[in-house]
């Protein structure tokens, strides 16, 4: 094997390697993409459980006025009567 032949084999699987060394950057660079989404995603849901949570204690507040109307409505039936 002369020697050019072996240095362009070498330079070849250089090339190579420079090829598969991209694909692997570019997953990385996918995988953060998909790790920055899904974080989003993570920070919408958490948002959307405390909107929930405010939102149950409103829905407490108003049913015990409604209980405090029913309290009023049954005392002035029995006053009627």
């Amino acid at each position: 094997m002369s020697k050019q032949i072996l240095l362009d084999y070498l330079n070849g699987e250089i090339i190579n390697y420079d090829y598969l060394i991209t694909g692997q950057l570019e997953a990385q660079n996918n995988i953060r993409t998909i790790i920055a989404m899904q974080e989003q995603t993570i920070a919408n849901c958490e948002a959307q459980i405390q909107q929930s949570n405010v939102d149950i204690a409103k829905f407490e507040v108003d049913k015990e006025y409604v209980r405090e109307i029913i309290v009023i409505v049954e005392a002035s039936a029995l006053n009627k009567n």
